[in-house]
């Protein structure tokens, strides 16, 4: 039975023994360079850093676009003005950070990411590597923008409850 993305998300991330933490979607591949640059970039940013994320590039029945990292530090204000941060397949997390924050919610149906990078902000700062080195692949039907608004009406509440307080701080 599927039990939802951060159900799986979860299970790797309990059986993971590595120092760091990288997610790969269905629908979603990595350029050849993507684990080894943010592994770089991970030896090369200062202690505070716990997130490493790339560019993407997503191709879609529209045509092909591109998202270029600029957010980096404490990212908590940009993700609160909604700067993206890709998903879960851009991201490479540090795996002290997640002992931290914990593990992705697996109640929110959609916003997944963007809940949990909430949460990793909270405890580290953001980099990346400012290529697309994420591919998203949109043609398929079975995303959760099919059935979105059914699946916002059960993660909004959700994602106000949890970070509401923080929200008012800034």
């Amino acid at each position: 039975e599927n039990r939802g993305a951060n159900v799986a998300r979860n299970s790797g991330i309990r059986a993971a023994t590595g120092d760091y933490i990288a997610f790969l979607d269905d629908d979603d591949e990595w350029a050849e360079t993507k684990v080894s640059k943010q592994v770089r970039r991970f030896l090369s940013a200062g202690s505070d850093v716990g997130v490493v994320y790339t560019g993407k590039r997503t191709h879609s029945v529209r045509g092909t676009s591109e998202f270029v990292p600029a957010a980096e530090g404490d990212v908590m204000e940009d993700l609160l003005r909604g700067a993206n941060f890709g998903q879960f397949s851009s991201v490479m997390v540090a795996a002290d950070v997640i002992e931290e924050a914990g593990l992705p919610d697996e109640r929110f149906p959609a916003w997944q990411d963007r809940e949990w990078f909430f949460r990793l902000a909270k405890h580290c700062e953001f980099s990346y590597v400012a290529e697309p080195l994420t591919i998203r692949h949109t043609a398929s039907a079975d995303r959760i923008g099919t059935q979105f608004e059914k699946k916002r009406d059960v993660a909004y509440p959700l994602f106000i409850d949890k970070h509401y307080s923080q929200a008012r701080e800034y």
